[in-house]
């Protein structure tokens, strides 16, 4: 068996040399990110404008954004934390008029509008350097609002016509300012407030919109992003009491659709279709039925905000209750690896209280609201255990020999390091070295004991160690 281990160990070297309702989860971590009292002059003024970003692993750590309406005018500030560094002052990001429905951020940019006339970016890395500031498009160029992906950057664009299209570009080259640089994506119909576009690796996604319903989802593959030739999948959106209908949008698990949906008359929903279904029903995977009336007085629940990351889908659950008369807003967690589980939805939040716009990034989930119960408009958080499948080193969702090679790589080769560190640690033994890429080959090609869990499917670490994932 040794020999054998020692011929598999040499194959990768040689490898290595071509590789240029719901349970309450006491694992929540919570945290504040800002609070502004009643006694702040800028209290009355909606605080803070809008949804907060939150981004985790971007190229200066874990990072929240937001704007802070001004005390005096009406010229929102930027301002943002690390959340390795709450108990910080904020750090003033840039002092300027902008609009949060137009703030994207990312790992490595986040962009903001000046005046109405251009889009601006600006490095992460450099987020305290207003020098640093570079346009997305020449001035007075019409535009609508930006939407930042991993991989693209597109834009919502006026034309002539009375119709918006959508164009896009890779976004290793936004600092191009030509117009050239842009390819036309799709269109609609007319403007969408609050209009989003979801990604994967697979997959890029919006809402089409008509002068008048029904809405239809658009779908096309990467590969075919900028060929207009290669017709989009068109999956009907359905009439939603949504008032943003482009929130309507969640994104991909795998092959899977998700997006909010309306079962009937009286209910929201989550749905999903399977793209690879040539018939594209709809499935239901939640329907938000009538609470306990003895706590919510009967009152239906309202999805007002979410947001599906790679780990887990987040969303906030609006009620009215008629015995206090005021909102309760809870926030929701549901692990993505097990959507066919109503039972796995963790109720994050149980106050009930100070939940208005969320936005989440991989186990992280911000929300901002004011707080009735201790007068407050603040900006709070979780962070939910991170989820991975123990032995999947390069984080693609299978464990393969490429797990083994990307191991060896980032150990003896100074390749890039792992995404998760636990998911390297096949043997669960609280290190990464070689032991790890040795278990996992023996149990690909010599029948060896499988990784520890969690394997084969995603979950949280049931060991706690000193590896980290970000």
């Amino acid at each position: 068996m040794k020999k054998v281990i020692i011929v598999l160990f040499v194959v990768l070297i040689g490898c290595l040399s071509s590789i240029g309702y719901a349970q309450q989860n006491p694992n929540v971590e919570f945290f504040t990110v800002e609070v502004a009292q009643p006694g702040d002059p800028s209290f009355e003024k909606n605080v803070f404008g809008g949804v907060p970003l939150v981004q985790v692993g971007s190229d200066i750590g874990d990072l929240v954004i937001w704007e802070r309406a001004g005390v005096s005018s009406d010229k929102g500030v930027m301002q943002g934390k690390l959340l390795s560094a709450l108990d910080h002052p904020a750090t003033n990001i840039a002092d300027f008029p902008s609009s949060s429905w137009v703030l994207q951020l990312s790992d490595k940019y986040f962009l903001r509008e000046d005046f109405g006339i251009s889009i601006i970016g600006r490095p992460v890395k450099l987020i305290d350097d207003p020098a640093a500031d570079f346009m997305i498009l020449k001035p007075n160029i019409k535009f609508g609002e930006p939407h930042l992906l991993d991989k693209y950057l597109i834009m919502q664009v006026p034309t002539d016509l009375g119709r918006y299209e959508l164009w896009g570009k890779l976004t290793e080259n936004i600092k191009d300012v030509s117009t050239d640089s842009f390819k036309l994506i799709g269109f609609t119909m007319h403007q969408i407030r609050h209009f989003r576009i979801v990604s994967s690796d697979n997959y890029i996604g919006w809402l089409q919109s008509g002068e008048v319903d029904p809405r239809v989802f658009q779908i096309k593959h990467v590969k075919d992003i900028f060929n207009l030739d290669v017709a989009p999948i068109q999956i009907p959106a359905g009439k939603g009491r949504n008032s943003f209908p482009g929130e309507t949008l969640l994104g991909f698990v795998g092959n899977r659709f998700l997006y909010i949906c309306y079962p009937d008359a009286m209910h929201d929903g989550f749905c999903y279709v399977d793209l690879d279904d040539p018939n594209q029903q709809e499935q239901v995977i939640k329907m938000f039925d009538t609470p306990d009336v003895n706590i919510f007085n009967g009152t239906v629940p309202v999805v007002i905000s979410a947001k599906l990351t790679d780990q887990y889908l987040f969303w906030i659950e609006d009620y009215f209750d008629r015995a206090v008369g005021f909102l309760n807003d809870y926030v929701f967690a549901w692990p993505v690896n097990e959507l066919d589980d109503p039972s796995a939805i963790i109720q994050v939040t149980t106050d009930g209280a100070g939940a208005s716009f969320l936005d989440a990034d991989e186990n992280v989930a911000v929300w901002s609201g004011v707080d009735v119960i201790i007068g407050s408009s603040a900006i709070r958080g979780a962070r939910l255990p991170w989820l991975f499948i123990r032995g999947d080193a390069d984080n693609n969702g299978n464990v393969n020999l490429s797990d083994a090679i990307y191991l060896l790589n980032h150990l003896f080769r100074g390749g890039p390091p792992l995404r998760c560190q636990d998911a390297g640690d096949a043997d669960d033994n609280g290190e990464l070295n070689i032991t790890d890429a040795v278990y996992i080959l023996l149990h690909l090609f010599l029948g060896g004991p499988a990784p520890l869990a969690p394997y084969p499917e995603m979950g949280p670490d049931p060991t706690p160690d000193n590896l980290v994932c970000k």
